[in-house]
């Protein structure tokens, strides 16, 4: 709820709209658009998020924006612009482009959070992409090249997207939802799971679901967490552990998908589920993997 992000006009098949990253606007109660010298930008009643990728727009009144350029060249230069570490002034940074593929562009521009939903721009004052993804793999493969430091993608606009419409207000309290479904699941694989065998005492933590799932998730960490503190034996503490935290993962998706109104939160809803399944088959295999070493 303190978060910022960032956003831009742009000209669509002869229309203005405003265009940033779904990410950036899912999972909010409150949300305030300015442009940079400080005029509100009034939120329609309708707006469009897209199908496949983390897109959000709206049409704007008027014309004007950034017109979309399709053709990208490696290692021509650009400019990223937007909300760095949401601190409320516009930035730019320069860089070139490092990588192009059918969905994205990566870039050398110094993109942080707050970056993401703001135009990346060629030379020309056309639009490269919408900055939006971080990543980061640490593997020997890739020690002592550029692909071991923090990578930054900007998604494409000129794909013909799929836009769904749906309802602001349909779209803020679906996907306050969803992102806590989202925040849990990572918090339970990334944060908890890879804590068991590494510290001697995990602190107990309130996962971010707001679903009724939530309750029972939250249940299973917490059996999963105390049962590490105790002093059990060092296998069945291992066992109970990881199988709780799998059950979790589990537990945050329910069956009954009927509740969201939406094309768009009925298909996040299913990646979610995809992802809850993944995730608990991970910390599973994990638990087994101790299981057999000890």
């Amino acid at each position: 709820q303190t978060g910022g992000g960032s956003g831009f006009k742009v000209r669509i098949e002869g229309k203005t709209y405003f265009l940033s990253n779904e990410h950036v606007f899912s999972g909010a109660s409150k949300l305030d658009i300015y442009t940079q010298n400080g005029d509100k930008v009034e939120i329609p009643k309708q707006v469009e998020v897209c199908k496949d990728k983390d897109l959000f727009r709206f049409e704007l009144v008027g014309d004007g924006g950034i017109e979309i350029r399709k053709e990208i060249k490696l290692g021509e230069p650009v400019t990223s612009y937007g909300n760095s570490h949401a601190g409320d002034v516009l930035t730019d940074s320069k860089g070139k482009v490092l990588g192009i593929g059918p969905d994205s562009v990566e870039v050398s521009c110094e993109i942080v959070p707050g970056n993401s939903g703001g135009p990346v721009i060629g030379d020309d004052g056309k639009l490269i992409g919408v900055a939006s993804l971080l990543t980061k793999r640490e593997d020997s493969w890739s020690k002592n090249t550029r692909f071991e430091k923090i990578r930054k993608f900007a998604l494409r606009v000129d794909q013909n997207e799929e836009w769904i419409v749906m309802p602001f207000e349909i779209f803020q309290k679906e996907s306050k939802i969803l992102s806590g479904i989202e925040s849990s699941l990572e918090e339970i694989r990334f944060k908890i799971a890879p804590l068991g065998g590494e510290t001697d005492k995990i602190i107990r933590t309130t996962i971010s679901a707001s679903n009724p799932e939530k309750r029972q998730a939250q249940g299973k960490v917490d059996v999963a967490i105390d049962s590490y503190n105790r002093d059990l034996e060092y296998k069945k503490v291992y066992h109970l552990f990881f199988s709780k935290l799998a059950e979790a993962c589990e537990a945050l998706i329910s069956e009954n998908s009927e509740f969201w109104k939406s094309e768009w939160s009925k298909k996040r809803y299913d990646d979610l589920s995809t992802r809850a399944k993944q995730y608990a088959d991970e910390i599973r295999a994990h638990r087994d993997t101790i299981k057999k070493t000890l």
